[in-house]
């Protein structure tokens, strides 16, 4: 195995990759600057954190504008595989801060951009350092993302309330005024995406994987990602899929691009894979099929208690509604309401009220305040919250002090057990 991934290949695809990566990672960051991105990085007083990287909290407001820029310019710089080893260690280092210090903002497609600029980080790619042919270990490396994508995107599918049209009918209901209305509206429209995109996604890169499959594959494809755009927009993403999915094709006018750089003198034997490198990405693999399969490592849906939802490629399985209180509780047993707009966003208010990380992460900062001010107390938070179109249920405990709950990798106990209804799509109910 290890000598067949250090075969020679043209080199033109992995350029078109790195080309193409940092064109749509400027398109995403200046669309972020557009809706409004930085604003949640800078106005609230608490930031969420990954469990993991409680290290790594945002910049103040001057340092945000300069991360985003230094990003861009990064982007700018290795996409022309210039100052390539600096340039591509800052557009990791920056862009992956930037993707770590909130987790309000957590996005499948912000977490494939960090692992996407790591690898052009690692792999020999600037302007002289590129080979006419390069190990295909390289080319595959990346296909293997395209994959992991793609296929544990479509396992996550495979649950009872995307198979019954929900949350699809959900997303369909809200597109008023769009010209697509009348096709989203129809009965059957929701089992139609629904199923379709569970068997794309299961199905797409083993299709184009198969020479003769591949260009009915990839069309697909690109009517696929085209239908997201219509449908949900997603910035960058749909566009970044489908130039990935394109790397199943041999590309030879790529050589006469402007971004098709080689260096003649280079020596491709210098990047094959040794027994140590073997095992290494071979680990590298093993964890990344790993982590979509961690959630049954915990005793709630992970699409109701959020466990091992993140990092595992569950993208749009869940609408939640409904709401939440906190409540302070003083030595002298008085108690009294906590405002958590008083310290967070809009935006990261809704994105907490869904998630028992997060609404512990508040308890504690809370805690810390009174704590600062000489005075402990407890904090309870009473919930009611709907998942996709199940009734409102409790989903945490909430005779538990919160503060008094450690954050950890292992089961939160405090998370109540989700006890699903009968009611799935509006869409099937209706006669």
């Amino acid at each position: 195995m290890r000598n067949y991934l250090n075969t020679p290949i043209d080199s033109s695809r992995l350029l078109f990759f790195k080309f193409f990566t940092c064109l749509m990672l400027i398109f995403e960051i200046i669309n972020g600057i557009m809706i409004g991105k930085i604003h949640e990085y800078s106005a609230p007083q608490m930031h969420f954190s990954y469990l993991l990287t409680t290290f790594i909290t945002p910049f103040p407001l001057w340092g945000i504008y300069l991360q985003y820029g230094v990003i861009i310019v990064c982007a700018l710089l290795v996409l022309f595989g210039k100052y390539y080893r600096l340039s591509s260690t800052l557009l990791f280092l920056s862009f992956t801060h930037l993707f770590l210090s909130e987790m309000s903002e957590y996005i499948n497609h912000a977490y494939l951009y960090s692992l996407m600029l790591f690898w052009l980080m690692v792999l020999p790619l600037g302007e002289k350092e590129v080979t006419p042919t390069h190990p295909r270990w390289m080319l595959w490396l990346v296909l293997f993302h395209v994959f992991i994508v793609y296929f544990f995107g479509g396992v996550a599918k495979l649950n009872s309330d995307w198979l019954h049209g929900t949350p699809m009918d959900i997303f369909l209901s809200q597109r008023d005024n769009h010209l697509f209305e009348d096709f989203y509206s129809q009965k059957w429209a929701p089992l139609f995406f629904s199923w379709g995109g569970a068997l794309f996604d299961l199905l797409i890169v083993f299709f184009l994987i198969i020479p003769k499959t591949r260009i009915p594959a990839f069309i697909i494809a690109a009517l696929f990602h085209i239908s997201n755009v219509f449908m949900f927009g997603l910035a960058s993403f749909p566009w970044f899929c489908l130039f990935l999915s394109s790397l199943f094709f041999s590309m030879p006018w790529l050589k006469k691009m402007p971004f098709y750089q080689i260096n003649l003198q280079g020596r491709m034997e210098l990047f094959k894979l040794n027994k140590i490198g073997f095992s290494v990405l071979t680990l590298y693999v093993l964890i990344h099929i790993f982590l979509p399969f961690r959630h049954f490592l915990y005793p709630h849906d992970a699409s109701w208690s959020e466990e091992a939802h993140q990092f595992s490629w569950r993208m749009m399985l869940r609408t939640k509604s409904g709401e939440i209180s906190f409540v302070g509780e003083k030595n002298n047993g008085k108690r009294f309401i906590i405002n958590p707009y008083q310290y967070l966003t809009v935006r990261q208010f809704e994105k907490m009220k869904g998630h028992p990380d997060m609404l512990l992460q508040f308890a504690h900062f809370v805690g810390k305040i009174y704590k600062d001010k000489g005075e402990v107390i407890k904090i309870f938070c009473y919930s009611q919250i709907a998942l996709n179109h199940h009734a409102p249920q409790a989903l945490i405990d909430s005779t538990v002090d919160l503060t008094q709950i450690q954050r950890s990798i292992y089961p939160y106990s405090f998370i109540k057990s989700f006890v699903p209804d009968e009611s799935k799509s509006r869409y099937l109910a209706s006669p």
